[in-house]
């Protein structure tokens, strides 16, 4: 399906431009997959451990906040920020309401976005392979 996706495209420029979205998207990845890893290692289930998670939300909140503002609505963009908005929201509600016991629901929630974003990256990788050959073969 992806091939016959990439066969479609006739300009050179649509191709390259669409390689420039998708290694940036992938980039974006890379980093949630490192920030999700750090909060992993920093959890132990303590108070003071669930206070610096709480710190850790509350700021991606408030920058991906302050980008969803600047951003038009309706965009692919501005949709995938809000979205992760109202996961950080819910992350933000569990810590608050949580008490040691549910330490280990945090983990598995972090490792499946963790099994989230390496599955994308997998699949930009291949996608960006497919758009350099698609590119070289179009010069």
């Amino acid at each position: 399906m992806l091939q016959s996706f990439i066969n479609g495209i006739t300009l050179k420029s649509v191709a390259e431009s669409l390689k420039a979205r998708v290694v940036e998207e992938n980039d974006k990845e890379k980093l949630r997959i490192a920030n999700l890893n750090q909060r992993i290692k920093n959890f132990t289930g303590s108070r003071e451990d669930i206070a610096n998670g709480l710190i850790q939300v509350n700021a991606e909140l408030t920058g991906l906040q302050n980008v969803v503002g600047s951003l038009v609505e309706g965009s692919d963009t501005r949709d995938k920020l809000e979205t992760r908005i109202l996961r950080l929201e819910f992350q933000k509600n569990v810590f608050e309401s949580r008490d040691k016991t549910r330490g280990a629901d945090i983990l598995v929630e972090v490792a499946q976005e963790i099994l989230v974003s390496e599955a994308a990256v997998a699949l930009n990788a291949q996608l960006i392979d497919l758009l350099n050959t698609k590119i070289a073969g179009m010069a």
